[in-house]
């Protein structure tokens, strides 16, 4: 528990004009109660004066101060939920996520502000960069539930079909953690995207991690005005009575199944691959596993990014052999770029270095030579 100098310390902070005996006497009268002291002086505070118009000059450590503060906002702009603007951060020319105010990269505040960001990313991304950005078509593989088709993917000749890892991470990303360090180039699928359509490719970007549904709206994040002394706050929607399982999405491998039955297969490409990350890996290998007769006869290469992608105990021959011929897999290893790592068991494929042990970096670290596998393999 906090002193009583700790205390006038933390509301000195946030109020540098407040007096320092006024406040001793404020906490005396609110028994210490910060929160009540920093209220009431902050809805007491005369309004600042408007910022004085910008300077070619180095930034400063109290203009990157304030710039860090205006990344917490007060309430969503629109009533609904918090978008990019919100937060004051954007996406530059190249891709890199940057504070709109003083162009420093992201700044770490705590993991709630990080959560609620990262909420705001996810649809900027969908919204903005996959939609209108890249002309990609959102498709509700079920309510709640989209998925990305370029707008060649029903009638091209090859089909990349990209299926993420676990956790927050939703269509666009291969890292969320990557995506707002580093950026799009670190993090995303636009290189992948990028790179097929350029090649004539048509792409499909799955969405194997919204398997529920919030029927009590969006989780809602409410931020105070007191984030630098006591955190930002979290109100939880409910969890037991609100949250719905996706019919047909329940769990990765249920939404991969479903992808491939309702949109996948039902497009014209004559060969289709697979770039699959992380979990992904085991959402796809269980497809081939459940839809083999079809699989074969258009998929043609599986390349697996430091994936769980073992074939399953009991696999028959078939399986095991189409799954060595059309799969490679980039396993975490500080060997050379592209170095061969051959075979973990019998029953696995090929193995490559991706010169990093970097999880969420491993993707586009290793795109180029996913590429060339999958041209080879056409």
């Amino acid at each position: 528990m906090e002193t009583l100098d700790e205390k006038v310390i933390m509301i000195m902070n946030v109020c540098p004009q407040a007096e320092p005996e006024v406040v001793y006497a404020m906490l005396a009268e609110a028994q210490g109660n910060v929160e009540a002291v920093l209220s009431f002086l902050v809805d007491s505070a005369p309004a600042a004066p408007p910022p004085p118009p910008p300077k070619l000059e180095p930034i400063d450590e109290t203009v990157l101060e304030l710039a860090q503060r205006a990344t917490v906002p007060e309430k969503p702009s629109n009533g609904k939920k918090y978008t990019l603007d919100d937060f004051n951060y954007k996406f530059n020319k190249d891709g890199k996520m940057v504070n709109a105010i003083s162009n420093d990269d992201f700044f770490f505040i705590n993991q709630i502000h990080y959560e609620a960001l990262g909420d705001a990313v996810t649809d900027h991304i969908m919204d903005e960069v996959l939609e209108k950005q890249m002309g990609m078509k959102r498709i509700e593989l079920r309510p709640e539930c989209p998925i990305f088709k370029s707008k060649n993917a029903d009638d091209c000749a090859t089909l990349l079909v990209i299926v993420q890892g676990c956790g927050q991470i939703r269509p666009g990303q291969w890292s969320r953690k990557q995506v707002m360090n580093n950026g799009f180039a670190a993090g995303g699928h636009m290189p992948y995207i990028t790179a097929a359509q350029e090649l004539g490719f048509g792409v499909i970007v799955l969405n194997p991690n919204q398997n529920k549904v919030d029927t009590a709206n969006r989780q809602e994040y409410r931020f105070k005005k007191d984030f630098l002394v006591q955190g930002l706050r979290k109100i939880d929607a409910p969890n037991q009575p609100n949250m719905e399982l996706i019919k047909g999405c329940e769990t990765g491998r249920d939404h991969v199944l479903t992808a491939w039955d309702e949109v996948i297969s039902k497009t014209a490409a004559q060969s289709i691959v697979f770039a699959a990350h992380s979990a992904g890996g085991d959402a796809t290998v269980n497809l081939i596993r459940a839809r083999l007769a079809e699989v074969k006869l258009r998929c043609k290469a599986f390349a697996f990014l430091d994936s769980l992608h073992e074939v399953p105990r009991g696999a028959t021959q078939e399986m095991t052999e189409f799954f060595k011929k059309t799969s490679c897999a980039w396993m975490g290893n500080n060997a050379p770029l592209g170095t061969p790592l051959g075979f973990d068991h019998p029953d696995c494929c090929m193995s490559i270095s991706p010169g990093s042990t970097d999880h969420d970096a491993i993707p586009n670290i290793v795109r180029e030579l996913v590429f060339q596998f999958f041209m080879e393999k056409l």
